[in-house]
C-alpha cells in the first residue's frame, strides 16, 4: 500500500530512547533488527509517512552515522514524559506523534487513522490515544503542541506519569474494536520490556512468522 506523507501540522514522529531499561542486563538502544539499532530501525518505517523523524537520546554516540535528528532530553530522568516533552519543545506543527523505541511493530495505517480522527474533529482536541484491555496506551499517540508547558510544573510537583498530563485533557480515545480492524492482536503495543521479550521477537517475522528477523546485542 503506497502511504503519503502526513501534512504540515503533524510534521514531526518522535522515537523516545532514553529509558533506563531497568528489565534488560542492556540498554535497549543497543539492540540492532536487521543491522539497524532499534531506534533507526522504528524510523525508517515512520519515515514513509513524516517528513521529520527524530530520535530523543542522551546517547549521541550511539547514532553517529544516523541520518535522523537526534536529540537529547530538554528534561532528563524523568522517563516517557519527560521524552513528550522535548518532543513538544521541538515540533514544528500543531501535533507530535511519539512512540518508544521498544516498541518495534509500527502499523502506519494505524497512525494515518488517528491524524484523520484528530482532523474529522469539530475542535481541536489535545491529542489521541489508543485503550487496550481497558488500560489507556500513551505512545503510540499524537499530542498536541499546547501541553507543553503543563508538563514542567507536573514533574516540580512530583508527577512523572503520562496519565498525570492527559487525564482530564481533551483527547480523543480508540476503542479497542475499532483497534483491532487495524491490529487484531496488538502487536503494535508490544515492548521489549525484559529478556522474554527479547527472544521471543527475535524469533518473530512480521509477514509470516518465521524466525527470519536479525536480531542482536552489539
Amino acid at each position: 500500500m503506497e502511504h503519503s506523507f502526513i501534512d504540515n501540522n503533524y510534521t514531526a514522529a518522535f522515537i523516545l530512547a532514553g529509558g533506563k531499561s531497568r528489565r534488560m542486563p542492556f540498554d535497549k538502544q543497543e539492540i540492532r533488527i536487521e543491522g539497524n539499532l532499534i531506534a533507526v530501525y522504528i524510523a525508517e518505517k515512520l519515515s514513509a509517512i513524516f517528513r521529520d523523524v527524530f530520535i530523543v537520546s542522551n546517547a549521541k554516540a550511539l547514532y553517529l552515522d544516523c541520518r535522523y535528528n537526534i536529540i537529547s532530553d530538554e528534561i532528563d530522568g524523568y522517563g516517557p514524559l519527560g521524552g513528550l516533552y522535548t518532543a513538544l519543545c521541538n515540533t514544528s506543527g500543531e501535533y507530535a506523534y511519539v512512540t518508544g523505541c521498544d516498541m518495534p511493530f509500527v502499523n502506519t495505517e494505524y497512525i494515518q487513522y488517528m491524524k484523520e480522527q484528530l482532523d474529522k474533529s469539530a475542535k481541536s482536541m489535545d491529542g489521541i490515544l489508543t485503550t487496550t484491555n481497558s488500560l489507556v496506551e500513551p505512545l503510540n499517540a499524537f499530542y498536541h503542541k499546547r501541553l507543553k508547558d503543563l508538563i514542567p510544573p507536573i514533574i516540580s510537583g512530583g508527577g512523572r506519569r503520562m496519565a498525570d498530563l492527559y487525564k482530564g485533557k481533551e483527547m480523543i480515545y480508540v476503542p479497542e474494536d475499532v483497534l483491532k480492524k487495524f491490529d487484531p492482536e496488538f502487536r503494535m503495543f508490544f515492548n521489549l520490556n525484559t529478556v522474554e521479550d527479547y527472544e521471543w521477537f527475535s524469533r518473530f517475522d512480521c509477514k509470516n512468522g518465521t524466525a527470519m528477523r536479525r536480531l542482536d546485542i552489539y
